[in-house]
C-alpha cells in the first residue's frame, strides 16, 4: 500500500487532505512540517495540529494507527540549492508566486522527496501559475496532478517536480461539503490559517491567509473585528496607491 507524504500545516487545505486520506481512503500518511520561528503563528499552528490529532484519536481511533509521527525540519536548516533559487526568480519575472515554494522545493530536495503533497487548490494563486504545466494522473485513491515531465526545461518543472497536487481542482467550499458528507467537518473547523494573530489569538483579517479565507467563501471563520480590518484595508489600498 502506498504511503502518502503530506505537507501539513494545521490549515484547512492540508488538514482536509490528511483527514480524507486517513478516514475515507484508509491510507497511511506521513505528515511534514517546516518550523518557521520568524512567523508569529507557528506556536498556534503546532498546538492546532496537536488538538486535531487528539480529535482524530477520539473520533476515529483506527485512523490514528495510519498516521505516522510528524517529520519536523527548521526552515533555517533547509539547504540552499542554486538551480531552485534561479528557477523561482525566473518565474517571478513574469508572475507572482509565494516565497514558500522556493524553500519547500529546497526542503523536498534535501529529504529526497518526489511525491510530497502540496495542497494547492483551485482558488490558489499558484493554481493559475501551474495550470499550463500540470497533467492529471491517478492512483488507487483518486486523481492528483503533477508537472508534466515533458517540460523538464522549464523553471516551473524544476521548482515543482518534487510535488503532487491532489486538491488541484477543488475549492475550499467543495472541501467543506465533502468534509460534512464524510463526518469530519468538526475537525476541519479546528484548523488555523492566520499568519499574524492578534493578542487574543484571533485571526487578524488582513494577512494573506485571512484575505484568502474571506475571498474564497469562508468569511464565517473570521471574527467581526477581523472583517472590519479586512474591509478597512481594502478601502485604503486604492487611496494609498494614488499617493
Amino acid at each position: 500500500m502506498a504511503i502518502y507524504h503530506v505537507l501539513w500545516t494545521g490549515g484547512w487545505d492540508s488538514t482536509f487532505r490528511l483527514l480524507d486520506l486517513l478516514i475515507n481512503k484508509v491510507a497511511p500518511v506521513v505528515p511534514y512540517y517546516i518550523l518557521n520561528t520568524d512567523r508569529t503563528s507557528t506556536g498556534i499552528e503546532l498546538s492546532t495540529m496537536t488538538r486535531i490529532k487528539r480529535a482524530i484519536q477520539q473520533q476515529w481511533p483506527d485512523a490514528t494507527q495510519r498516521l505516522s509521527p510528524t517529520v519536523f525540519r527548521a526552515a533555517n536548516d533547509v539547504e540552499s540549492v542554486g538551480r531552485l533559487i534561479e528557477s523561482y526568480d525566473t518565474i517571478l519575472q513574469s508572475q507572482y508566486i509565494g516565497p514558500q515554494y522556493e524553500w519547500l522545493a529546497k526542503f523536498a530536495h534535501q529529504l529526497n522527496l518526489h511525491d510530497l503533497e502540496l495542497s494547492i487548490h483551485k482558488d490558489d494563486k499558484a493554481h493559475d501559475v501551474l495550470l499550463p504545466y500540470v497533467i492529471k494522473q491517478a492512483d488507487e485513491h483518486g486523481p492528483y496532478w503533477v508537472v508534466n515531465p515533458e517540460l523538464k526545461s522549464t523553471p516551473e518543472y524544476q521548482l515543482f517536480h518534487y510535488f503532487r497536487f491532489p486538491l488541484f481542482e477543488l475549492t475550499k467550499l467543495e472541501m467543506a461539503q465533502q468534509a460534512q458528507d464524510s463526518g469530519f467537518s468538526d475537525i476541519l473547523e479546528m484548523t488555523w490559517f492566520c499568519h499574524e494573530p492578534l493578542a487574543n489569538q484571533q485571526p487578524c483579517g488582513t494577512c494573506n491567509p485571512c484575505r484568502y479565507t474571506i475571498e474564497e467563501g469562508l468569511s464565517r471563520r473570521i471574527p467581526w473585528r477581523g472583517k472590519l480590518r479586512y474591509w478597512g484595508k481594502r478601502a485604503l489600498t486604492p487611496l494609498l496607491s494614488r499617493s
